[in-house]
């Protein structure tokens, strides 16, 4: 679910896989923000001219891994504008069952995209 709810739903399943999961630390979490209202608008050139921005605003995420290149792209880099699904993807959060970290990075992922959305029109 979405809203409150989907946040309640997230704690939930996070107690949940404490209790009875293990993390594959090899692995890490992509967040999928929706772009389905306005993914048409999406151009490469709106990709470059927003890339810095997004970038560096991502840095507090301190990406350590070595299979995302530090890219915005329509590829499997640390931003991907994904067509299939009309989803802005942030491919940079680290494997977590904490709570707090997982809605930390969702709430940025969010404002960096309503940034973006402000930014096609």
């Amino acid at each position: 679910p979405s809203g409150i709810e989907g946040m309640i739903c997230l704690y939930e399943v996070c107690e949940v896989l404490k209790e009875t999961h293990g993390l594959n630390m090899k692995s890490g979490i992509h967040y999928h923000i929706d772009f389905t209202d306005c993914f048409d608008k999406v151009t490469q050139k709106f990709i470059r001219d927003n890339n810095d921005w997004v970038l560096n605003s991502l840095k507090s995420w301190n990406y350590t891994g070595q299979y995302n290149k530090w890219i915005c792209s329509t590829s499997k880099t640390a931003v991907k504008y994904h067509y299939r699904y009309k989803t802005v993807e942030f491919r940079i959060g680290e494997m977590s069952f904490d709570y707090e970290l997982l809605i930390k990075r969702i709430i940025h992922a969010q404002n960096i995209s309503r940034k973006l959305k402000a930014n096609l029109v």
